[in-house]
């Protein structure tokens, strides 16, 4: 009985463990690069969501950002264009200064 019961608990175990870690490569990968001279402080929410998160990227340094979900997420950062930018994962991009010194988003080659 007590080898019974063992298994169980060691079965029930293994199938709520299982998920987690299959879980863990479908993660959707977001990718920002900032080529500025400056930091750049955004805010960034998922499309469709009013929650959100504050990220800071410094001058030169990559951010990543891995998330459950694929949604598009918007971000609205200081000193850019004033717009909320539209990044998806899988593709790296790029925060470059235009001709007026505003930061603009563009995909990475």
């Amino acid at each position: 009985m007590n080898h019974l019961f063992g298994g169980l608990v060691l079965a029930i175990g293994c199938a709520l463990v299982a998920p987690a870690f299959a879980g863990s490569r479908d993660k959707a990968v977001f990718t920002i690069l900032n080529e500025s001279r400056d930091t750049v402080n955004c805010q960034m929410r998922r499309a469709g969501s009013n929650i959100r998160e504050i990220v800071s990227i410094r001058a030169g340094k990559e951010w990543r950002g891995e998330y459950g979900s694929s949604a598009v997420r918007r971000l609205w950062c200081r000193n850019a264009v004033p717009v909320w930018h539209s990044i998806r994962p899988g593709v790296r991009y790029r925060m470059v200064p235009n001709r007026s010194g505003m930061i603009m988003f563009v995909a990475a080659p």
